[in-house]
């Protein structure tokens, strides 16, 4: 349920922008070499899970979904997931194709959401499929941050499993909402 009052300054969106904004400490820290800058990627990469869980619980808990703030977390993902994939690619071997391949997705449910928002002046929020998409993908992103090898493959593997996942869900969506006018 959408807050009626649209309010700004809510806790879930203030959350929101301090997420986007640790983008360019954990930036600053991947490109730097020494241990220091691996300790400290530690607390950032914990804020910056830890913030988009809790903007989305105190959305719900406190009855502040705003507009505002379903452009802010889904933009925060999709600037975190980006930005920092990019940086991976520069300083942690991060496949090229595969960073193309999420970005690439993002930036398709980017510009269907702003057709969305012009054509039927709806604000589209993110259905699950697309939330654990982000996780599993945050969590292959942790891989390579923290470079844990084993590990890479199979997330590798999930992650490309519900990136397709996502693709279907989000384009269905889309499409059943032309159709209808309902959006699920």
């Amino acid at each position: 349920m959408e807050n009626s009052g649209e309010q700004i300054f809510t806790i879930s969106n203030i959350l929101s922008v301090f997420r986007i904004l640790l983008i360019l400490p954990v930036c600053y820290c991947l490109a730097q070499e020494g241990m220091l800058y691996r300790y400290l990627l530690i607390p950032l990469v914990f804020l910056s899970i830890l913030t988009d869980y809790l903007d989305g619980w105190f959305a719900r808990k406190f009855n502040q979904i705003t507009r505002l703030g379903k452009i802010l977390d889904p933009l925060g993902d999709k600037l975190s997931i980006g930005i920092v994939l990019i940086f991976l690619v520069i300083y942690r071997d991060f496949p090229v194709w595969l960073a193309a391949a999420i970005i690439g997705r993002d930036v398709a449910i980017i510009f269907a959401g702003l057709l969305t928002i012009k054509k039927y002046k709806l604000v589209t929020h993110s259905n699950k499929i697309g939330k654990w998409a982000a996780f599993i993908i945050s969590l292959l992103l942790v891989t390579y941050i923290f470079e844990i090898e084993f590990l890479q493959l199979p997330f590798i593997i999930l992650g490309l499993v519900f990136l397709v996942l996502s693709i279907i869900s989000y384009t269905a969506r889309q499409i059943k909402y032309i159709k209808n006018g309902t959006l699920t």
